[in-house]
């Protein structure tokens, strides 16, 4: 998050403390705006280039196949290159410092509206008694997916397992937890962006109390 890399950037102990001139700094963490322009601002001080670098596994994509949003001077993104391409397969340079993130932000906040979306109608075809597995059937037949909605369609129940509960899952609760932490986390970044840019992005604002039921974990969050 954040504070995670302002101290591994910043602290004492931290790569500007050492990091030798001309080398590149690639920042893989989705984080806010403010943060990447801090990040930015103190690489150019130390000499040191910079890349902001959003990642994506989305899609069912594993290392070697990852997509990666640059940010940074083309002759940055180039150095960085020969290391980019042993754990990526799309590298994509969306314009100088800043444009990766805002790329990867942009990128979460339509997939996590999406999902909110899915859940809704699983939600209701269960409640309407129907065989859910149909209805999956039927989604992927009709609209096409991705690896991401496997996530709702592949769910036998649309009702979200409690961490707390004695019967839950916890292999499922182990696996899903963070990626709930972190989607929230992610959202409240590109809310940020979206607030700067004058963006309401409603539809994701409104979706986003549905995030962690989609995946199918019952957490208590303010809305």
């Amino acid at each position: 998050d954040d504070a995670q890399v302002h101290e591994v950037v910043f602290g004492e102990l931290g790569l500007l403390a050492t990091a030798p001139t001309g080398s590149v700094l690639v920042l893989h963490s989705t984080v806010a705006p403010d943060t990447v322009r801090r990040v930015h601002a103190a690489t150019v001080a130390a000499g040191v280039r910079f890349v902001d670098a959003g990642i994506s596994t989305g899609g069912g994509r594993s290392i070697g196949e990852m997509y990666v949003m640059c940010g940074g001077e083309p002759e940055a993104v180039a150095a960085a290159m020969p290391v980019l391409e042993v754990y990526c397969r799309d590298i994509v340079r969306f314009g100088n410092a800043g444009a990766g993130m805002r790329a990867k932000l942009i990128r979460n906040a339509m997939r996590y509206a999406l999902f909110g979306v899915l859940y809704e109608g699983m939600a209701l075809a269960e409640a309407a008694g129907l065989d859910l597995a149909a209805m999956a059937h039927l989604y992927r037949s009709t609209f096409g997916t991705c690896a991401d909605d496997e996530v709702v369609l592949a769910r036998p129940t649309m009702r979200p397992v409690d961490p707390a509960a004695s019967e839950a899952d916890s292999a499922y609760v182990t696996y899903m937890t963070p990626m709930v932490t972190l989607g929230w986390k992610d959202l409240d970044d590109a809310f940020e962006l979206a607030d700067e840019l004058g963006i309401d992005l409603s539809l994701a604002r409104a979706a986003r109390p549905l995030y962690g039921p989609a995946l199918g974990i019952a957490l208590a969050y303010d809305t």
